[in-house]
């Protein structure tokens, strides 16, 4: 192997890989003869010059042949169409007429070294480059849309259908940079086959069901407030994924400090900003997510083939959002036929998916007729499908999706996740860096902290992973400060007319520190007993003497069940502190239990705060 400079690292994560050769070489040779070999340095001094120039590292050549890496895919691109307009320019010996072909495509090798790459993305950029004719520049369906919005001045792509390559397991819709002032035609790609082209019509909805038929009253949208802070980082996350940079990012806090609310709202603040995104996801349970494989998922690929009437009648979606997706249905069930076959009555209902199909498509295509026969198949006997698969499918038709419409995962409550959605998740995780997808999780550390069975949680050693990949992913809603947390009690009371006075506020304050299912909670309680009220101008407004010592039904329940979960030693603990007061002091807690000072406070410190969060040391 050849390398421009062996003792750099080549580009890790995601990488646009770009594969060039001359065409008709072997008959050029012929032609020049020994002057072959000035042509071929000439050829070789370009690509070099010009890959360097826009950061490509050369990872092999092989006589008329280069392998180059860049870190970004705009790069490679432009180093592509500059490197095209060169050799077009270039005088060559002889008059001789020297095109060369190229193929980009993007993704993330299974390994790197100082040997080089090693992976299918490898494969399938070479394999995508040898389909080409000379002079022409192919692009794989994951870079088209990396690079659409930042060609260089004059250069276009043309899509040129889906194809089947060699070797490789799923069909690849290829494109082409089209130059301006070089030759833009060329003979059909060189791939094992070309298929059939659907019609544009069998991909649109031309039907609504019943329930988007009518115009309903929207639901009323929750109070939310404050989390500025918040919404710009979940933001930030989201534009590096518009970007092509996509990613993951987890909200974290426990029970009530409005990760869901978090979530929601963002999602409706993004939905607004930008019309092409799709919003999809699911939540685990507590009930029967451990046991119940891929819940939150399946409830996305629903979201994603039109089954939205459940969400959008609960009001966790509004119209416009489900008729987004409605809308995107025929062209999900396509990916599905082409990329996901066994993700049919896996992930989604066969039959019910055919039948949103029918219901809104009128024209006819062939990938209706694939769909139709992969529901109908006979799985008796089928061998189970290996997990890697699986999730092999699940990405191919996500990032497919994504040439379309840049894509939003959700993914609530997942200190619940059964342990294969975990797996896919991981897989999913390590693959996003050159994607248009950004998967926004949430979940309780606490819970995440006392493990599953008798060891570690498994999405311990995942969010490890993900942090060495991609580095700081975490939003905790369990760090506000206290100038954040009143500014959220302020917040919340203005959310509607008030005369409420600065000692209440305060006292609302001094009685739930700011957290928002207890802020939430301890107003409504006041506001149902009568303790502040609504005066003619429907001003909320004191009555008289406020009794704050009554704690609201939700506000029981969480503490009962954090409180639940505590091994008896621990319960103890809690039961002797709380006669001294909410302030304690560990010696006299130790002394009453008869216990060692030294071991108490280790038991307070690792147990009671960092994991089950429920005392905090002071001074």
């Amino acid at each position: 192997m050849t390398s421009e400079s062996p003792h750099k690292p080549f580009p890790e994560g995601t990488v646009t890989f770009l594969f060039t050769d001359i065409e008709g070489s072997t008959k050029l040779l012929k032609q020049l003869g020994d002057a072959y070999a000035v042509a071929l340095q000439d050829h070789r001094e370009i690509l070099r010059a010009t890959f360097m120039k826009w950061n490509g590292q050369e990872v092999d050549t092989q006589s008329e042949a280069f392998f180059y890496a860049f870190p970004r895919a705009t790069e490679a691109a432009t180093a592509a169409v500059e490197a095209q307009r060169t050799i077009f320019d270039h005088d060559w010996t002889e008059g001789a007429e020297v095109r060369v072909r190229m193929g980009l495509h993007t993704g993330e090798p299974l390994d790197v070294s100082a040997e080089g790459y090693v992976g299918m993305a490898v494969h399938r950029a070479a394999r995508i480059a040898h389909t080409g004719h000379g002079g022409q520049v192919l692009l794989s369906e994951t870079t088209a849309p990396l690079v659409r919005g930042e060609l260089p001045e004059g250069v276009t792509i043309l899509d040129l259908g889906r194809h089947r390559l060699k070797d490789m397991k799923y069909p690849e819709r290829i494109s082409q940079l089209v130059i301006d002032g070089l030759p833009s035609e060329f003979p059909p790609v060189n791939s094992l086959e070309a298929l059939p082209t659907d019609d544009p019509a069998s991909l649109k909805s031309a039907h609504l069901p019943s329930f988007l038929e009518e115009t309903a009253a929207e639901a009323p949208r929750p109070v939310f407030v404050a989390c500025e802070r918040e919404l710009e980082g979940l933001e930030s996350f989201l534009q590096n994924a518009l970007e092509g940079k996509g990613g993951l990012v987890f909200v974290t806090g426990g029970p009530g400090r409005g990760k869901t609310a978090l979530l929601e709202e963002f999602s409706r603040q993004a939905i607004n900003r930008h019309p092409d995104l799709l919003v999809v996801g699911g939540e685990c349970s507590a009930f029967r997510g451990i046991g119940d494989p891929y819940l939150p998922f399946r409830r996305m690929m629903a979201m994603l083939t039109g089954d939205v009437e459940a969400e959008w009648a609960s009001g966790a979606i509004n119209r416009d959002d489900a008729l987004r997706l409605w809308n995107t249905m025929p062209s999900t069930a396509r990916a599905i036929a082409d990329y996901g076959p066994d993700l049919i009555d896996a992930f989604v209902s066969g039959r019910d998916l055919m039948a949103r199909v029918n219901a809104a498509v009128d024209v006819r295509s062939s990938w209706q007729e694939r769909l139709g026969k992969l529901v109908e198949r006979d799985r008796a006997g089928t061998p189970d499908i290996e997990q890697r698969n699986l999730f092999e499918q699940v990405e191919h038709v996500l990032k497919t999706i994504t040439t379309d419409h840049p894509l939003l995962i959700i993914l609530d409550d997942m200190q619940w996740a059964d342990g294969a959605s975990l797996n896919l998740l991981f897989h999913l995780g390590r693959r996003l860096g050159g994607e248009r997808i950004l998967i926004m999780g949430a979940y309780r550390p606490e819970e995440v902290a006392l493990g599953r069975g008798d060891g570690a949680h498994p999405l311990e050693k995942i969010l490890a992973e993900f942090k060495r990949q991609y580095g700081d992913i975490e939003i905790d809603l369990g760090k506000t400060g206290a100038d954040e947390s009143r500014h959220f009690v302020d917040a919340y009371i203005d959310s509607e007319q008030n005369r409420l006075s600065t000692d209440f506020r305060a006292a609302l304050f001094s009685h739930t520190e700011g957290h928002p299912l207890f802020t939430v909670e301890l107003l409504r309680n006041l506001q149902e007993r009568g303790d502040i009220v609504q005066d003619s101008d429907g001003v909320w407004v004191e009555t008289g003497e406020l009794d704050w010592s009554v704690l609201p039904a939700r506000v029981e329940g969480v503490i009962e069940e954090r409180i639940g979960r505590l091994e008896d030693e621990l319960k103890e603990t809690l039961t002797v502190a709380s006669v001294e007061g909410v302030d304690f002091t560990a010696q006299i807690i130790a002394r009453v239990r008869e216990v060692k000072e030294r071991a108490l406070i280790r038991q307070l410190s690792q147990e009671l705060d960092k994991v089950h969060r429920l005392v905090q040391e002071h001074g």
